[in-house]
């Protein structure tokens, strides 16, 4: 025969259903793998429930529990998603509780100490321009400014100025200046330290140092709303922990029923037609009603999961610091996760086909109350497109996308690790940075020291940023740990690329960091193992 048609039959009622759902699902699991384009490393498997000779044997005599049997699985599983979601969601929380009332106090430091400052500034005020410089007082900018750049200059070719060194005072605020890599900074230093990047006009860098002074008050704002971001945060954080899992006596109840209907069907008891009809009406309506709840008040948990585990590292996306994120990995299409506008987010894997571009697949959202609400779905592969009107106006498939999205991104954690990591510590150290960046680190002359002094200074511990060890081949930026010091003087390191080089603190360039902050990126390293195994 040239040609052939294919009938498909299916009666209602019957076993056909299980078995189209198995090809259903054979189907989705092939296709992840012909397209080529799916974001999972691992395909799913055919199917979660499979059905026991008892079971079909109970199909087979027309057993009414068996529909149950479904209803009341498809139920649980559900709730388990749920659940799953609720102990992430809590076990982050936990953390923020745990975190946050020692950023609090700090926070309240800063912002009392920056009220300090700003008292100090209008008492010292100058009404015409005034600041001394290297005992010297200057009321000319130019003249000022002049000298400044040469107490610079000089200072540069003395000392390491990659320490702050303090040359003058203005409006009852100590002034300094620092010179890593070519980058010049000045500082204000009061009971916070204010800094500003240097430029090359003379008159220009008085200008600024006036700037610094007078911009102090907007710190005081900055800190202030950090504040009741992070307190808001925590009461939040208490309250969800708090909070028990809300459909816990629903899952019991169901599981309980589901040992009642499994005996029932393996023991081949039938229950009389009119209590089944009853029966199956009431577990009808009873799951109509649990679906409606689910769509209705648990998809914004998950919504707020979702926005969590995007925020995690994404954040100055959703914050509108940047317009987009791009994520790389070998054997992946691009990540990128951009603002596209009106508080609308996308997040999409990109390729080329035929010189043109392709989503698959891309997700667009917007957020509400920090929760993800999907507005589109689109796979430009397999010719898929969903628009907000649909989503919007059907609540189970809202759930499905939050869920599609819910294990998308777990995959892209594991898959854009490398990227993802990078962007955390970005965030961590700007969090660091703002914290600690009053610490003013002590000023050392290394070349007249003792080596008892040395000894004293450089405890075991200590940790160092090189900038530039003589006749050795250690990358600039490198930190380590000190280890001990000799009886020569030399300071014993382990650096973090294993390296046991030691440093020789008179001739070596180096700095000292602040050692809260440093102990962070040390144990990402891996250096106090190295210390600790020493012993």
């Amino acid at each position: 025969n040239k040609e052939v048609e294919i009938f498909n039959y299916i009666t209602e009622g019957s076993f056909d259903s299980y078995l189209w759902q198995i090809l259903e699902n054979k189907q989705k699991f092939i296709s992840q793998v012909m397209t080529e384009k799916s974001p999972f490393r691992s395909c799913d498997d055919i199917d979660e429930v499979v059905l026991n000779y008892a079971e079909i044997k109970g199909l087979a005599m027309k057993n009414p529990y068996m529909k149950e049997k479904m209803q009341v699985e498809t139920e649980i599983n559900k709730i388990n998603l749920l659940k799953a979601n609720w102990a992430d969601s809590k076990g982050k929380y936990t953390q923020i509780i745990k975190k946050a009332p020692k950023r609090i106090e700090k926070l309240k430091k800063s912002v009392e100490n920056v009220n300090l400052d700003i008292e100090t500034y209008e008492n010292n005020k100058p009404i015409d321009f005034k600041i001394t410089l290297n005992d010297t007082v200057f009321t000319d900018r130019a003249k000022a400014g002049e000298y400044f750049m040469q107490l610079k200059h000089k200072i540069e070719k003395e000392k390491d100025a990659t320490n702050i060194q303090e040359i003058g005072s203005y409006a009852g605020f100590k002034i300094g200046f620092t010179t890593t890599m070519g980058v010049s900074k000045v500082y204000l230093i009061g009971n916070k330290t204010y800094e500003k990047d240097l430029g090359i006009s003379e008159t220009g860098n008085m200008t600024r140092i006036e700037n610094l002074a007078n911009g102090i008050v907007e710190e005081l704002d900055i800190y202030k709303n950090r504040l009741q971001e992070v307190e808001k945060n925590l009461t939040q954080a208490k309250n969800v922990v708090d909070k028990p899992f809300e459909y816990e006596e629903r899952f019991n109840h169901l599981l309980k029923r589901k040992l009642e209907i499994d005996y029932n069907i393996e023991n081949d008891i039938k229950p009389n037609i009119e209590n089944v009809n009853a029966q199956n009406t009431t577990t009808q309506n009873t799951n109509t009603e649990n679906i409606e709840m689910v769509n209705s008040e648990t998809t914004s948990d998950l919504g707020k999961t979702l926005y969590n585990k995007i925020y995690d590292w994404g954040k100055d996306v959703l914050e509108n610091k940047e317009d987009y994120i791009e994520l790389n990995a070998v054997g992946f299409d691009k990540l990128v996760l951009e603002n596209i506008g009106y508080n609308e987010y996308s997040i999409a894997h990109y390729s080329e086909l035929n010189g043109g571009a392709m989503q698959s697949p891309e997700i667009t959202f917007i957020v509400k109350n920090e929760s993800i609400e999907p507005t589109s779905y689109l796979d430009d592969y397999l010719g898929e497109y969903t628009d907000y009107e649909e989503i919007s106006q059907n609540p189970k498939l809202m759930l499905e996308l939050k869920e599609f999205l819910y294990d998308w991104l777990n995959d892209i954690e594991e898959n854009f690790k490398t990227d993802i990591e990078n962007l955390k510590n970005q965030f961590q150290e700007e969090i660091y940075k703002e914290d600690y960046k009053e610490e003013v680190i002590p000023i050392y002359d290394y070349e007249n020291m003792t080596v008892a002094e040395i000894k004293e200074t450089f405890k075991i511990g200590t940790l160092i940023k090189l900038e530039n060890m003589q006749r050795e081949n250690l990358p600039s930026g490198i930190t380590g740990a000190v280890t001990g010091v000799d009886d020569m003087g030399q300071v014993r390191v382990v650096w973090e690329n294993g390296s046991s080089l030691s440093l020789n603190v008179k001739v070596d360039k180096f700095e000292i960091i602040n050692t809260e902050y440093s102990i962070v990126e040390i144990l990402k390293k891996n250096i106090l193992k190295k210390i600790c195994g020493r012993k």
